[in-house]
């Protein structure tokens, strides 16, 4: 199920119970906040403006109304 209303709306609603049941679960083991991040963060990357160069139109109007690809 999602926004537009298509699914079985128990199976959303067990779907989110399980969610809320692990809640407490979770938290115990980490009851605080963690000072570091788990793992190793990835290496900075470098962007220039030449790489987000667009070389064809995103999006085309017709009457008014904008398409996006």
């Amino acid at each position: 199920m999602h926004i537009g209303g298509h699914g079985d709306a128990t199976k959303l609603a067990q779907g989110v119970k399980r969610v809320y049941d692990r809640i407490p679960e979770v938290r115990s083991a980490h009851a605080g906040p963690e000072s570091v991040f788990p793992g190793q963060i990835a290496n900075p990357g470098s962007i220039t403006s030449e790489l987000l160069e667009v070389t064809r139109p995103v999006c085309q109007a017709v009457e008014g109304i904008k398409f996006t690809r």
